[in-house]
């Protein structure tokens, strides 16, 4: 296949240099290659007596390039959006479709996605496992399952219960916990858990109460914390309704309270040989949950990420990435966490993307990397460095002190709900992105001073990143 890569004057050396024997690189008359437009390119192809299957234009560029493929008897398709790319998409052209809409990276993205998706649930399908929950597969070979805790559920509104259990689903979770305090009523536990069990399926109920148990069991899939202090009265009724057990060490051992679960009939069991804090005995517990495992290997095993994420002070995304594969290792099946303190915000979604790469993982017998998702958030596997020529003469940057008052007025930016508001004398913009409220300023009228805009626009981008990472945002305070 001959393949034409389109650029402009700028990113001429950039793209001659990545595209070198891969493919032909025909520079038009236009600095930006963004600018490109199919008038220009036809006129460029006019004076070309070659022909090409393939004519890849900017991946930046608008405009609609169909017309041209009858003309000139070649396919126009997007390229990708940086020129670095360049050769990971001529080597993707036998695996994918490009796009005349969306740049060839992003399409390589998404097939590469799908096919992981695919493979996850091809996965899952014919996945082995020792028992399910409301057809959730839990044990055996199926994936790792993430269990997401509601803390203090009783103390929710109903409102308050319904945006956290979709926010649970919609992070990943497979299934909810409701978190029941000791000194709640049992007509609390009976009333919370029947509401929540109304929004999803599975849930499971976490209190090492007796009364608050017995009263949330007609309504939930798998009670946790079950030990010597509560099992005796328990027992009978979660065998009768064929609830799952989550069972507890306690103060007679964990050997001991499973034996105690079996003769009361509970089939459903998952054990916890509980995961310690660091510095607290970490590796010790994870010598037990594998120990457990190598002698128990039909028994799930629920391990406590939270108790490992919440207790460090490290971003979580790494911390949740490495105890997923500690817990495979050790063969959990059920990666349990409450996401109580904001610097575990996300925790679900974290732990959900690491059980999968755990799992495609383990199907390809290689580590997790290079699968087709990760959980990369601030660092990157390829570093883009463009060669670029500077335009003499060079200035040193510097900042200038003070600052003049904007006749116009001037504005509060704060964040809230997931949103941006720039609140001023006159209006409050609202929006999600530093463009879209400076764009929607500028028609307004609401900045008159360059020094102006170039502080809101500051303030916003910081804004807009503090809410891509669920950070807090405070004016002209540092945020990331």
């Amino acid at each position: 296949m001959r393949v034409l890569l389109v650029t402009g004057k700028l990113a001429e050396k950039e793209v001659r240099r990545v595209a070198d024997g891969l493919a032909d690189v025909l520079v038009l008359d236009v600095e930006v290659a963004s600018f490109i437009t199919p008038k220009l390119l036809e006129r460029a192809l006019e004076k070309r007596k070659e022909k090409w299957d393939l004519i890849l234009i900017p991946g930046y560029c608008s405009g609609d390039f169909s017309h041209l493929e009858k003309k000139f008897g070649a396919l126009i398709r997007k390229g990708p959006k940086s020129a670095l790319d360049i050769p990971l998409v001529i080597e993707s052209l036998d695996s994918i479709e490009l796009s005349s809409e969306k740049p060839a990276d992003e399409m390589i993205e998404e097939v590469k996605l799908r096919t992981v998706r695919e493979e996850l649930e091809k996965a899952e399908r014919s996945a082995k496992f020792s028992f399910d929950l409301s057809g959730v597969k839990i044990g055996g070979d199926s994936r790792m399952k993430i269990l997401a805790e509601i803390v203090s559920a009783e103390r929710m509104s109903k409102e308050e219960l319904e945006k956290k259990v979709e926010y649970y689903a919609s992070s990943g979770a497979d299934i909810i916990d409701v978190g029941i305090s000791l000194d709640s009523s049992a007509e609390d536990a009976r009333r919370v858990t029947k509401f929540v069990s109304s929004l999803f399926s599975p849930i499971s109920v976490d209190t090492l109460s007796p009364r608050l148990i017995e009263a949330s069991i007609p309504h939930v899939d798998m009670v946790l914390s079950l030990d010597e202090s509560n099992i005796e009265i328990l027992g009978k009724k979660l065998s009768a309704y064929g609830t799952a057990a989550v069972i507890l060490p306690g103060r007679r051992g964990l050997q001991e309270n499973l034996q105690k679960a079996r003769e009361f009939g509970i089939e459903k069991i998952i054990a916890d040989p509980v995961l310690h804090p660091p510095n607290l005995g970490l590796m010790k517990s994870l010598i037990n949950y594998f120990e457990f495992h190598s002698s128990h290997p039909e028994i799930p095993l629920l391990f406590g990420a939270g108790n490992v994420s919440e207790l460090i002070d490290a971003d979580s995304h790494g911390v949740h990435a490495i105890l997923a594969v500690l817990a495979h290792e050790v063969g959990a099946s059920i990666l349990f966490t409450p996401e109580s303190s904001p610097k575990c915000r996300n925790a679900v979604r974290e732990l959900r993307i690491a059980s999968e790469m755990v799992k495609l993982a383990a199907r390809r017998n290689s580590p997790p990397k290079d699968l087709g998702i990760n959980l990369l958030i601030l660092k990157e596997k390829r570093r883009y460095e463009e060669e670029f020529e500077i335009t003499e003469p060079l200035i040193e940057a510097e900042e200038r002190e003070g600052w003049t008052p904007d006749p116009v007025g001037s504005y509060r930016i704060a964040v809230k709900d997931g949103e941006i508001y720039l609140i001023g004398e006159r209006f409050t913009i609202r929006g999600r992105s530093a463009k879209a409220i400076i764009d929607r300023l500028i028609e307004m009228k609401g900045v008159s001073l360059f020094e102006h805009l170039s502080y809101l626009a500051r303030e916003l981008t910081k804004a807009e990143i503090s809410l891509k990472f669920g950070r807090s945002y405070i004016q002209d305070m540092y945020s990331i």
